[in-house]
């Protein structure tokens, strides 16, 4: 479906149905749903649409095409449309070549997740959302044997389930970051060398906590200090 046929969708149909019925008039709409090169386009289409776009609440994306949009698209959006929220909705690994269907054990897929969350947070993505639960040993069920990995792994022989190094990274943004939190600037330094990969996001959580998460994907043990110009600063 098209950024049009979306469009009309909504404004024809779709809002229209879901206002008219007591169950179903709170329920928030999002668009887009596909990947983040596609969230400007779609906003564009159908949030200036005085009769579609006053049904959306909200802009959805997917992780699978990162690569060929970069993260500061959902900035460019949400300067255009600052009243509605993004929310990254589905995300997995192992999904394509060379390496598709379960790695266990496998902490390069953690970093791949901090990195997306990270990136997709510093942008005004107000959320991350993994696609899966939880999966078998061969990363279904799937109809369309279209085997991927997850965060956790049932053995459905032995009864028992694998918590994978992605399953940590979700929980770590999930215990620091709460609902209620908000982002803060956050202004990165580099030392003396310029490459140093290390990622960062700050928050101040509903306790007013100051928050910091951080995120190497290197190899190499690196030395960080963190500032805070009302406070102190704190090496690591």
């Amino acid at each position: 479906m098209n950024a049009t046929m979306q469009r009309d969708f909504i404004g024809q149909l779709l809002g229209p149905a879901l206002k008219s019925r007591n169950a179903t008039k709170d329920v928030k709409i999002m668009i887009c749903d596909d990947q983040r090169g596609d969230v400007a386009p779609f906003s564009r289409a159908i949030l200036t649409d005085p009769v579609a776009g006053r049904y959306v609440q909200g802009i959805a994306f997917h992780w699978y095409a990162d690569a060929r949009a970069p993260a500061s698209v959902l900035s460019s959006v949400h300067r255009q449309f600052p009243s509605f929220f993004m929310l990254m909705t589905e995300a997995c690994t192992g999904w394509n070549d060379p390496e598709h269907g379960v790695r266990l054990g496998r902490f390069s897929r953690a970093s791949q997740y901090a990195h997306s969350i990270i990136e997709d947070l510093q942008n005004f993505a107000v959320g991350w959302t993994d696609w899966n639960l939880c999966l078998d040993e061969e990363g279904g069920p799937n109809w369309v044997k279209n085997f991927v990995d997850s965060p956790i792994i049932v053995n459905k022989t032995s009864r028992v389930f694998y918590k994978q190094p992605m399953f940590y990274a979700l929980g770590h943004f999930s215990k620091f970051v709460p609902r209620g939190s908000h982002r803060v600037r956050l202004v990165t330094e580099k030392g003396a060398d310029p490459t140093e990969p290390i990622e960062a996001v700050g928050f101040v959580n509903p306790q007013n906590q100051r928050i910091v998460v951080l995120h190497n994907p290197s190899n190499e043990d690196l030395n960080v200090a963190i500032e805070d110009t009302s406070h102190l600063s704190q090496p690591l």
